[in-house]
């Protein structure tokens, strides 16, 4: 190795999710309703490029593929609240945790030592929701 760091930067990754879960209310009379909810669901996450470069000795290496296509699995949960603010509105924030499967992974180098280098694994994530529910 030449010892000079290898700098990457990922394309925008596109996404497709899908997902469903079941919620339990805590507090389910009055305006002010709380609950915990489960959360299961798919993403469809297409081929991801990236580009290298050695800034020392001039080497650009673009648009090489780095994960496949892939369709994972996601598991997650939520913890909210929301607020009616009349019988046909309300409003709610939600805070969840998601769990995302590995997506697959394509060859990249030669060189044993950077062979692995996009065998990051699975992910945690934190979404924060903020939502306004409208009633028929």
């Amino acid at each position: 190795m030449s010892g000079f760091p290898l700098l990457a930067r990922l394309s925008n990754a596109d996404a497709f999710d899908i997902e469903g879960g079941l919620r339990y209310y805590l507090r389910p009379e009055g305006p002010l309703r709380t609950y915990v909810a489960g959360a299961l669901g798919l993403r469809f996450l297409q081929a991801t490029n990236a580009t290298f470069r050695v800034v020392e000795v001039g080497l650009t290496l673009a648009n090489q593929p780095y994960f496949k296509g892939s369709t994972l699995l996601i598991l997650g949960g939520d913890a909210g609240v929301s607020y009616d603010l009349s019988d046909k509105t309300a409003l709610g924030v939600e805070l969840g945790l998601r769990h995302q499967g590995k997506p697959g992974a394509e060859p990249l180098f030669a060189d044993p030592r950077l062979q692995g280098v996009n065998d990051t694994g699975s992910r945690w994530s934190l979404p924060i929701s903020a939502f306004m529910s409208v009633r028929f």
